[in-house]
């Protein structure tokens, strides 16, 4: 199923992706997928605080990621 989605890069050839990057993009409902540095977009998850809760607006996008 294709839909919408955030992870974290476990294997790349692209320098602008580097393993652990958190990225954002069309991944759909599975727990791995493919991708390109073209379709998937880095974005910085912002730091859970000590109950482990996320605060609203739980990351933002690198505007630099986004250029092509």
């Amino acid at each position: 199923m294709r839909d919408g989605g955030v992870g974290e890069v476990v294997a790349s050839n692209a320098p602008t992706l580097p393993i652990g990057t958190h990225v954002y993009g069309e991944l759909g409902w599975q727990d791995y997928a493919v991708g390109t540095s073209d379709s998937l977009y880095g974005i910085h998850p912002a730091p859970r605080n000590q109950a482990g809760i996320l605060p609203s607006g739980a990351c933002a996008a690198d505007p630099q990621q986004h250029a092509h």
